[in-house]
C-alpha cells in the first residue's frame, strides 16, 4: 500500500507493510472491541416489588441491559454480585424469553415481567455454568436477574 506525503510541496513515499503485524493488529482490534463492549456505562435503576398484601421487597440497584450486546453478556463472567444488586434486561418486544447460565459463576433468580411490570414467572436458584434453558411461562418484556434465593425471601 502506498501513501504519498506532500509536506510543504515535497513528495515522498511511505510504505506500510502490514503482513508482519497482521496478527498483532487483529488482536489489538479484538481488544478494542472487547474494551468498548465492557466499558459501556449502563444506567442503574432502583427496583422493588410490591406484593398483593402491600409489602415491598428491599430496593435492588440494577444495571440495565438494553442493547443486544449488553443483553448477550448479562452477568456472565462476574464472580460476585451484591445482595441487593442485579441486572434489569429491557427487550424491544414482549415474547416468551429463555435464559441460560453458561459462563455465569453465580447462582441467580430470574424474574420475568410483562409490559405492565407484573411478574409472569420466576426461576429460583438457576445453577451456574449450565446451558439448560430457563423459559418464561408467558410473554415477557423485562427480566430481572438477582442473587439466588432472594426472590424466595421476598414473597
Amino acid at each position: 500500500m502506498k501513501f504519498f506525503v506532500h509536506p510543504f510541496g515535497v513528495r515522498g513515499e511511505v510504505r506500510f507493510q502490514f503482513g508482519r503485524y497482521r496478527l498483532l493488529l487483529v488482536f489489538l482490534g479484538f481488544l478494542f472491541f472487547v474494551n468498548l463492549a465492557c466499558s459501556e456505562q449502563s444506567e442503574k435503576l432502583s427496583v422493588h416489588f410490591v406484593n398483593p398484601d402491600g409489602s415491598k421487597s428491599p430496593a435492588i440497584l440494577a444495571e440495565t441491559a438494553n442493547t443486544d450486546a449488553a443483553r448477550s453478556l448479562g452477568l456472565m463472567y462476574r464472580r460476585e454480585i451484591g445482595e441487593l444488586e442485579g441486572m434489569f434486561f429491557v427487550f424491544p418486544d414482549s415474547q416468551e424469553r429463555s435464559f441460560w447460565m453458561k459462563n455465569t459463576y453465580i447462582e441467580l433468580d430470574i424474574i420475568f415481567l410483562d409490559d405492565d411490570f407484573r411478574v409472569v414467572s420466576i426461576i429460583n436458584r438457576a445453577a451456574p455454568h449450565t446451558v439448560s434453558e430457563r423459559k418464561s411461562q408467558s410473554p415477557a418484556t423485562y427480566v430481572l436477574e438477582i442473587p439466588g434465593g432472594s426472590a424466595e425471601k421476598w414473597k
